[in-house]
């Protein structure tokens, strides 16, 4: 900054008390802030060590895989040619443009004030009428810059979010892969489209300064030496390496504070989703503790991080950018006193010089402090990187249901005799089945089911019906053995025991699902009616949008009874279908069943239904099982007579 002009202006200070005071508080603020930064990070040190370390292969896989940023960043911007890249095209041209202008119109500024202090009026006024001229530009390309930043956001989430969809679409259990990514609604909304706006935010964060810099430092080294503005940018430089060291890690409580938020959003959504079981267990004052609890936690963990916030900004603020002005000024100030003795071009127009540089060198200073800052804005963008990566891991981690193999694969099990040339369907071999605790609710179960047959699960209340219906629908994988389908998944139909419809969508769609009406195979219309009149929902429109929103419980799985119906699969896997519908509708329904010889896999409590099935599989809660022949004209054969009595929930 030149040691003449720094020198003098020190002296000065220290001569007067409030210059002394200022100099005393500013090292004791650096030395007292520096001393309590390394003794809190050596605690952290020592902490860090006293932990066992990670076992070498998850240390290797950890160290080879890419950063969450950087995972991110290649879902969102799939290819050269993706409209992100085009967004942020426009966006640095905007900049760049923007920048230019705001050169020339520092330059204007300084003729204004020269004109205005030699009162030269008239040409004052058409100086005006210039920088008006140029401000229309100006605030064009500002605009286009708000447009293509937040166009490249927008894209970007728009890529993110169909990547989310297909593993969602891939997952072969949502359950397992949700479970393990809990506040997974937060994860994939909220913080997935911040962390696109942070994206673009931190990109347009780092350009813009950078290339402001390296304008504006090209015109300022004809104006006032190379040398003066690199005692500058050395202030800049120590400065900001300095409040990074002392700076605390917002990106860990970022990830705390978002966390939190993703907590609430979890309880929220399952009060909603579970209103009326809520309500018949009086739970409400439970769920609001637990929300409180929630809400708690977000009001601590956001307070804490809003007030490291407020230090840090207050600290990065007086030291990179008032500081920062102040060293600018110093620096420029050697030009103007050799203005004034002669040896400076600016000696011509001293005030003119002065508003230009000045002008210069406080953008300078603010798009140093923007470039010195922007580990902030990183730090918080891997945060919710790092959200979004883990919802997409849990996805990718779910096990997928394995493949149909051919059939000559397995050896043929006697556990059900299938009908002469009946093809077979699935074959179970030893397979035991255990609870996400770890308890064993089946063992070694073999198995085989033919086309044409239709076994019944039953068993007292917690004897692994459920579980072993969650294994064969290929949401649980199983402990040990295997079920081997042999037939392909388009050609298997599960119906939960709780129905699954989209409300706001048509009957025709709720019909077809799992497959959009647009793909499809064509379906005549009357099938689609004939399949309704035959679960007693004749009136319901097809075609109108949110028609099955107002449909009771009953009809409800009446509507996926008919989804059944219709598809007319190979086999059905069914979790009480019939739980919420009079028994003389079950009875009906399991007869037509019958009558179309449908393959069915059943779970059901009601004894009366089991005249209309082939098998039955009783479990006896024990890790054992029994499978017993039907008689048609007699029904069920079991000597137990509680095994249709209590339905597992």
């Amino acid at each position: 900054m030149g040691r003449g002009v720094a020198g003098a202006m020190l002296r000065v200070w220290a001569a007067e008390p409030k210059g002394r005071l200022l100099l005393a508080a500013w090292a004791t603020t650096f030395v007292g802030v520096t001393v309590r930064t390394i003794v809190v990070r050596r605690r952290a040190r020592r902490r860090l060590l006293c932990q066992p370390p990670p076992p070498a292969a998850a240390g290797a896989a950890a160290a080879s895989a890419p950063s969450p940023l950087r995972r991110v960043l290649s879902l969102a911007i799939p290819s050269r040619t993706s409209r992100p890249v085009l967004y942020g095209a426009a966006l640095s041209l905007s900049i760049g443009l923007r920048l230019a202008l705001s050169i020339k119109m520092s330059q204007e500024i300084g003729s204004l004030g020269a004109m205005l202090s030699r009162r030269q009026w008239a040409a004052l006024y058409r100086r005006q009428l210039t920088y008006a001229l140029y401000a229309v530009p100006a605030a064009l390309f500002h605009a286009l810059m708000k447009y293509a930043s937040s166009g490249m956001a927008l894209s970007m989430r728009d890529h993110l979010t169909r990547q989310l969809h297909a593993r969602y679409e891939a997952a072969g259990s949502l359950p397992l892969a949700l479970a393990a990514a809990e506040d997974g609604v937060q994860m994939g909304t909220a913080d997935l489209a911040a962390c696109c706006s942070s994206l673009v935010s931190l990109f347009e964060g780092l350009f813009k300064p950078t290339f402001e810099v390296l304008l504006l430092s090209a015109k300022l080294a004809s104006m006032m030496g190379l040398k003066q503005l690199l005692h500058c940018y050395a202030f800049f430089a120590a400065a900001g390496a300095w409040t990074r060291l002392v700076g605390p890690s917002f990106e860990t409580m970022s990830v705390a504070a978002q966390a939190a938020e993703g907590e609430l959003l979890a309880h929220r959504s399952r009060l909603h989703a579970y209103a009326e079981e809520v309500t018949m267990l009086r739970g409400a004052p439970l769920e609001r503790q637990l929300m409180d609890e929630a809400a708690d936690s977000i009001l601590l963990r956001t307070r804490r991080l809003h007030f490291q916030r407020f230090l840090s900004e207050a600290l990065d603020g007086y030291v990179l950018r008032y500081l920062g002005i102040l060293a600018a000024f110093t620096a420029m100030l050697p030009a103007v006193v050799d203005a004034s003795a002669g040896r400076s071009s600016a000696s011509d127009e001293p005030t003119e010089y002065f508003l230009t540089c000045l002008h210069l060198l406080v953008n300078v200073g603010m798009a140093l402090k923007d470039l010195v800052l922007s580990h902030k804005a990183a730090a918080s963008t891997r945060g919710l990187a790092t959200r979004v990566v883990t919802l997409l891991d849990a996805l990718e981690a779910a096990t997928p249901p394995l493949p149909p193999p051919p059939p000559s694969a397995a050896p043929p099990l006697s556990a059900i005799a299938s009908p002469p040339h009946a093809p077979l369907l699935l074959r179970v071999h030893s397979l035991s089945i255990a609870t996400p605790a770890g308890g064993r609710v089946l063992h070694s179960l073999d198995l085989q089911l033919g086309a044409g047959q239709r076994l019944l699960l039953c068993g007292a209340n917690g004897s692994g019906k459920s579980s072993l219906f969650r294994v064969l629908s290929g949401v649980w994988p199983a402990a040990s053995g295997e079920a081997e389908w042999l037939v392909p998944p388009s050609d298997r139909l599960v119906l939960p025991q709780r129905p699954y419809l989209v409300p706001a969508a048509s009957a025709r769609l709720n019909l077809l699902y799992p497959t959009h009406p647009a793909s499809a195979p064509r379906r005549a219309e009357g099938e689609l009616l004939a399949a309704l009149a035959a679960v007693g929902l004749a009136g319901l429109p097809l075609d109108v949008a949110g028609a099955c929103e107002g449909l009771s419980p009953g009809e409800q799985q009446r509507l996926c009874l008919a989804r059944l119906l219709l598809r007319a699969p190979a086999v059905a896997l069914l979790d009480e279908p019939c739980a919420a519908v009079d028994p003389s509708f079950e009875m009906k329904f399991f007869e037509e069943c019958a009558r179309r010889q449908m393959t069915l896999i059943t779970v059901s409590h009601r004894r009366e239904a089991a005249v209309h099935f082939t098998h039955k599989l009783r479990l006896d809660g024990a890790g054992g099982a029994t499978l017993r022949v039907i008689d048609s004209n007699k029904g069920d054969d079991s000597s137990a007579s509680d095994d249709f009595v209590h339905a597992e929930s």
